[in-house]
C-alpha cells in the first residue's frame, strides 16, 4: 500500500474584517499590491510571497508602484536599520543577524526587512505560518488552508533565532522544502550520494583525524604519529603533541580548503573511541591541564593560527568532555561539546556537580562563547524503541541559549525514514532552536493534532503522556544505548506496553475511514511491536515471556506474527536500519526466527542445582543461580540472560541428581570487545560421582582468546569420551585475565558465560 501523504485543506474561509486589519485578498480579489522591490534576489523572496498568496487565496498580488492603498515591500537592510524599527532592541549575537528578520504593518503599509536573502525567506514562511496557518509537519505533509479573504492585524514583528546554527539530523530536514520553511541550517540530500555535508557551511564534519593523518599512509612508517597505549603505538588515535603531526594535518587541512574554499568551519577531531596517546608528552600536558582535552585545544589552537579566515573545529567528547584549566580555546576555535552521556529522563541541568554535563558546560561558556552543542534524543542501538524524552527537550536547548551557546546540532535519524516518533520529534526541535522558550504542549498538541488527525489525536497524546509519566516515575536514566528490557519494570513492562498499544488500537478504529491517519498511527505501533518483542525474550518463566513458561517451551505464535508485521512494515516504509549502522530489517527477522527456533536447548542438565565457587559480578546475574541450565540461551545483548565475571574465572559445579553417561559439555560465551567483554581461554571440565573426589575428563583451548574480532556468540565443546559417568561435573571457565595490548585499555576484562549444556 502506498499513501500519498501531503494534506492541503480545501474548505473556503471567508474571514470578517475589521477598521484597522491589513487586507491582502478579499472575497478573491487581490487587494495588495506588492511594491517593486530591489534585485532579482529580493524578487524572487516577493514571487514566494506571491505563490503562497495564489495557493492560499487562488489569486495574485500585483507589483506595481501606487501612492495609496495596501502595499507589501521587502527589503535588505543593515543590522543597525533592522534594529532601529524595533526601539530598545539589540542583537547581542551578530551570527543569528543572518536569520533575523522584521515585519512591521502600519497605515496599510507592510515592510518585510532582513539583513540577508535567507533572512527574508525566513519571514514569508514564518509570517504564512503564523497569519495563514501553512503547516510543513513532514515534507510530504503540508498544510496550505484555503481563504477566500486573508487579512493581517497591526504588526511590530521582530524574530531572532536563539542559536546561529540550527541542525536536527533527521530524514525530515534531509528535504529543501522542510529547510526552508522551517529556516533550518541544515543542507538537502544529494541524492546521487550516499552521504552529503551537514551544512554546506561545514567543509569537514567530524571525526576527521585519520582523514588529515591517514594511518594506512603514516603508520608503518612513522608509528610515533599516533596514540602510544599500554606500551604499544596504535592507529585508533593521534599522537597530537609530535611537532611533524600537526605540519602533515595542517597541509592535508590546507588541500581540503582549497578543493572547498566557500566552507566556514572545519574540524580537526579526535576519532570515535577513547584510546588517546599516552605518552611522556601528551601525558605531561593534560596533567597540567587536567583534562585530554588539553593536548587537543594546544593542536587546535595552533592550526586555527594557520588559518585565521577560518573556524577550526573540535571535539569535547567522551575523553575530552572536560575543559582544560589553562589553555583557551582561540575565537576561530569551535568546540563540540557532546551530551552522549546524560541521562534524558531528567533535564542537564538538574545535575550540576563536578564531572556532570552541566559543570562541564560551564567550564567551557567560561573559556570561550564559540560551542556547537551536539545534543543526543534517539536509542542509537534500538532505533525503533520507545524513547520518551519529550519533557527535556525545551529545557535542554534553554540551560544552552542560558550559557551563550550559539550554535545546535540535535543527532535523531537522518538516514533512515520512520524512526521513533521521527516526524513529531524533528518539528518539536527545529522550532525549540529557533524558540526555546516557546509553549511545548501548544506545540506538541498542534502537530498531533494536525499530523494525526482530530479523531487520533486525544490517544496519541494519552499515549506520550502515559510512557512519560511512568518512566519518570521508575526514576530510572534513559540513556542513548541501553536495550528496552532495561526498563521491563518500569515505562516498558509488559503491563504498560499493553496499555499502550490499545490506546492506538482505539485511535486506528476511530479514525478507520482516513487512510493516511490509520497507516501514521500503525507507525507508532512498531515502536510497541519491537518492545514487546525485545522485552519478552528478557522475562524467561514468566506469563509475558516469548515462550510458553511449561513443557515444552514452544514459541507463542502472537510474537511469530508480531515480527512479520514489524519486519514487512518496515520493509516498506522504514526505518532501513534498527541499529544506527547495522541490522536491515530482514537481518531482525533472520536473527529473531534464529532465537525463535533455537533459544531454548535441551540437554541433560537443565533445572540441575549449580554451586557457584566463583560467584558472578553484579549486575550481570541474569536470572539467578540457575541461569546457567535453564536452558534458555543469550542473546547478543549482554545485559540480558548472561552472567559476568570480571577479571577472574567461572568456577562451578553442576549436580545432575543422578549418575548417568556424560559425552560433552558445551559452554556458550560472548565476545565484545568494546564492552571490554572477551572470549575465554579455556574450559576444563572435571567429573565426580560423589562430589568429593573430581578427576579431570576433558580440556578445550580457545584459539581465538585474545584476539580481535567482531561481537559474536559463541560456544566451546569440552569431548568427555564414550565412557564417562558423573553426578556432579566441575567447570571451570578461564578468563584472559588483563585486556590485550592492542584494546588500548588497562583494566581486566569481562568472561561472559549463559548456559552450559551437558549431553
Amino acid at each position: 500500500m502506498k499513501i500519498k501523504l501531503l494534506i492541503t485543506i480545501f474548505a473556503l474561509i471567508a474571514i470578517r474584517t475589521t477598521a484597522n486589519d491589513f487586507i491582502i485578498v478579499k472575497d478573491a480579489r487581490p487587494v495588495a499590491v506588492i511594491r517593486p522591490v530591489g534585485n532579482d534576489s529580493v524578487m524572487k523572496v516577493a514571487n514566494l510571497f506571491n505563490q503562497y498568496i495564489a495557493e492560499i487565496t487562488g489569486v495574485e498580488l500585483q507589483m506595481k508602484h501606487l501612492k495609496g492603498g495596501y502595499q507589501i515591500r521587502f527589503e535588505i537592510v543593515s543590522p543597525e536599520i533592522l534594529s532601529s524599527y524595533h526601539p530598545g532592541t539589540y542583537i547581542k549575537n551578530k551570527d543569528v543577524i543572518k536569520d533575523a528578520f522584521s515585519i512591521v504593518e502600519m497605515h496599510g503599509f507592510m515592510s518585510f526587512s532582513a539583513t540577508t536573502l535567507k533572512g527574508l525567506e525566513n519571514a514569508v514562511h514564518s509570517f504564512m505560518e503564523k497569519y495563514a496557518g501553512v503547516r510543513h509537519y513532514a515534507h510530504d505533509a503540508v498544510i496550505i488552508p484555503k481563504l477566500i479573504t486573508f487579512t493581517v492585524p497591526a504588526i511590530n514583528w521582530l524574530e531572532v533565532p536563539a542559536f546561529s546554527f540550527r541542525t536536527p539530523y533527521y530524514y525530515e530536514a534531509t528535504f529543501q522544502n522542510y529547510i526552508d520553511f522551517h529556516k533550518l541550517s541544515a543542507s538537502p540530500k544529494d541524492t546521487d550520494k550516499p552521504s552529503w555535508p551537514v551544512s554546506s557551511e561545514w567543509g569537514l564534519w567530524v571525526h576527521t583525524m585519520h582523514r588529515l593523518l591517514p594511518p594506512e599512509q603514516w603508520f608503518e612508517k612513522h608509528p610515533e604519529y599516533f596514540a602510544l597505549r599500554n606500551g604499544i603505538r596504535m592507529t585508533d588515535q593521534a599522537c597530537l603533541s609530535n611537532p611533524e603531526v600537526l605540519e602533515i594535518v595542517c597541509r592535508n587541512l590546507q588541500d581540503e580548503i582549497m578543493a572547498n574554499p566557500e566552507a566556514k568551519y572545519w574540524s580537526v577531531s579526535q576519532m570515535d573511541n577513547f584510546n588517546y596517546c599516552e605518552c611522556d608528552k601528551c601525558r605531561a600536558i593534560d596533567s597540567i591541564e587536567g583534562s585530554p582535552s588539553g593536548t587537543v585545544i594546544r593542536f587546535t589552537n595552533e592550526i586555527a593560527r594557520r588559518f585565521p579566515d577560518k573556524v577550526i573545529s573540535t571535539l569535547a567528547y567522551q575523553y575530552t568532555r572536560k575543559a582544560p584549566k589553562i589553555t583557551k580555546p582561540l575565537p576561530n576555535v569551535n568546540i563540540m561539546l557532546c551530551t552522549i552521556e546524560c541521562n534524558r529522563n531528567v533535564p542537564i541541568g538538574n545535575d550540576n556537580l563536578p564531572g556532570s554535563f552541566y559543570y562541564d558546560l560551564k567550564s567551557w561558556s567560561a573559556l570561550t562563547s564559540n560551542i556547537l552543542v551536539w545534543d543526543y534524543v534517539i536509542n542509537f542501538s534500538h532505533l525503533l524503541a520507545p524513547f520518551p524524552n519529550f519533557h527535556v527537550l525545551a529545557p535542554n536547548l534553554q540551560l544552552f541559549k542560558r550559557f551563550g551557546v550559539e550554535m545546535i546540532f540535535e543527532q535523531g535519524l537522518r538516514g533512515c525514514r520512520s524512526g521513533e516518533f521521527n516526524e513529531l520529534r524533528c518539528y518539536m526541535l527545529t522550532k525549540l532552536m529557533w524558540n526555546p522558550d516557546i509553549d511545548v504542549d501548544s506545540l506538541m498538541n498542534d502537530f498531533i493534532k494536525g499530523y494525526y488527525g482530530d479523531k487520533a489525536s486525544y490517544y496519541v497524546k494519552e499515549y506520550i503522556a502515559r510512557m512519560t509519566n511512568n518512566l519518570e516515575k521508575s526514576d530510572r536514566a534513559l540513556t542513548l544505548y541501553e536495550p528496552p528490557f532495561t526498563h521491563s519494570e518500569g515505562f516498558m513492562s509488559p503491563e504498560n506496553l499493553e496499555g499502550y498499544y490499545a490506546l492506538l488500537e482505539e485511535a486506528g478504529n476511530l479514525c478507520n475511514d482516513d487512510s493516511v491517519a490509520v497507516h501514521r498511527i500503525e507507525m507508532i505501533k512498531q515502536s510497541l511491536r519491537y518492545a514487546k518483542l525485545e522485552v519478552a525474550k528478557s522475562l524467561p518463566f514468566t506469563d509475558h515471556w516469548i515462550f510458553e513458561k511449561e513443557g515444552d517451551h514452544m514459541l507463542k505464535q502472537e510474537y511469530y506474527f508480531m515480527l512479520d508485521e514489524l519486519v514487512s512494515r518496515a520493509e516498506e516504509y522504514g526505518p532501513e536500519l534498527f541499529h544506527e549502522i547495522s541490522i536491515k530489517p530482514e537481518e531482525y527477522r533472520k536473527i529473531m526466527s534464529d532465537y525463535f527456533a533455537n533459544g531454548i536447548v535441551r540437554h541433560k542438565a537443565i533445572g540441575a542445582e549449580v554451586s557457584y565457587e566463583t560467584e558472578p559480578n553484579s549486575p550481570y546475574l541474569a536470572n539467578g543461580s540457575k541461569s546457567l541450565t535453564d536452558g534458555v540461551k543469550g542473546t547478543m545483548t549482554y545485559q540480558m540472560l548472561w552472567q559476568g565475571w570480571w577479571g577472574k574465572d567461572l568456577e562451578v559445579i553442576i549436580d545432575l541428581r543422578d549418575l548417568m553417561q556424560v559425552s560433552s559439555v558445551k559452554v556458550g560465551y560472548l565476545d565484545d570487545n568494546q564492552s571490554w567483554i572477551m572470549a575465554p581461554r579455556a574450559v576444563n571440565v572435571w567429573i565426580s560421582d560423589d562430589a568429593s573426589t573430581y578427576r579431570l575428563s576433558g580440556s578445550a583451548q580457545n584459539k581465538a582468546a585474545g584476539l580481535k574480532l567482531n561481537k559474536d556468540r559463541s560456544a566451546l565443546v569440552v569431548e568427555l569420551g564414550n565412557d564417562a559417568k558423573a553426578r556432579y561435573i566441575k567447570v571451570k571457565v578461564e578468563n584472559i585475565g588483563k585486556l590485550p595490548l592492542w584494546r588500548g585499555v588497562e583494566g581486566d576484562a569481562w568472561l561472559f558465560v549463559d548456559e552450559i549444556e551437558v549431553y
